[in-house]
């Protein structure tokens, strides 16, 4: 018994330094509020393993995006290559809000997808979603733990096996954003680009946020043209009929 706990200690340890976590989340926002994700996740055997294997973790992400209406899956890719197990997921959605409703803290209707249909580690590197609009702006907050992934004893990779992974987010946006604590910008700004280094990651929740100006429609500027012109217009025939009345 003591010979086959060891062999298991040991090959939980040639997993866990085999392979490790590094992840890509690419979104594309419209300016009518829809838009697009495409993400990238490289995860250990055994995460893939502790969501109940390959087969039930596609049917709990299939099922996850049947239940919303508003938001399509694309694509769904689950590939094993060696220790690790790539998982590629495309979706688009008609609303941002939408989109932000799946992960929010508020019980769900009957019906509706919510984050908890989905696994635990899932949940956990999809983090925590605060999607709000304040006037012409929304703002956007998103908290993630990856440490949570893992487990506190054997499997916790060390700060040598974390070296050289990253999770990056990539966000297009449709205006030029007002505030927000991306890593680097692109795209004269409206491309914020945030890389966490893993082994940063993992002691701390990471965040990423921004605000930026809803985009208004074309055809809102010829409209308060003339909403400004005949405004000015009534304004001096009321004057002209005060000064004919006096």
């Amino acid at each position: 018994m003591k010979h086959l706990l060891s062999l298991i200690a040991l090959a939980a340890v040639c997993m866990t330094l085999n392979s490790c976590l590094d992840g890509k989340e690419e979104y594309w926002f419209d300016a009518n509020g829809s838009g697009r994700i495409e993400s990238e996740y490289r995860l250990p055997g055994f995460a893939i393993a502790s969501m109940g294997g390959e087969a039930e973790l596609r049917s709990k992400i299939e099922a996850f995006f049947e239940k919303e209406a508003s938001i399509t899956l694309v694509k769904l890719d689950i590939v094993s290559q060696g220790a690790q197990t790539i998982l590629r997921v495309k979706a688009q959605f008609n609303s941002i809000q939408d989109f932000a409703n799946l992960f929010a803290r508020k019980p769900p209707l009957e019906g509706e997808a919510k984050a908890g249909d989905l696994p635990e580690p899932l949940r956990n590197l999809l983090g925590d979603f605060n999607i709000k609009r304040q006037g012409l702006a929304i703002h956007f907050d998103r908290s993630i733990t990856p440490s949570k992934l893992f487990g506190q004893g054997l499997l916790a990779p060390t700060a040598n096996q974390l070296k050289g992974h990253q999770l990056q987010y990539i966000m297009h946006l449709p205006t030029l954003p007002t505030v927000h604590n991306a890593h680097q910008v692109s795209n004269e700004g409206q491309t914020l680009v945030w890389n966490f280094a893993l082994q940063d990651a993992m002691k701390q929740p990471i965040k990423t946020n921004f605000c930026t100006p809803i985009p208004l429609p074309w055809w809102i500027w010829p409209l308060l043209a003339v909403i400004i012109f005949a405004s000015g217009w009534l304004l001096r025939r009321l004057l002209a009929m005060g000064k004919k009345s006096a």
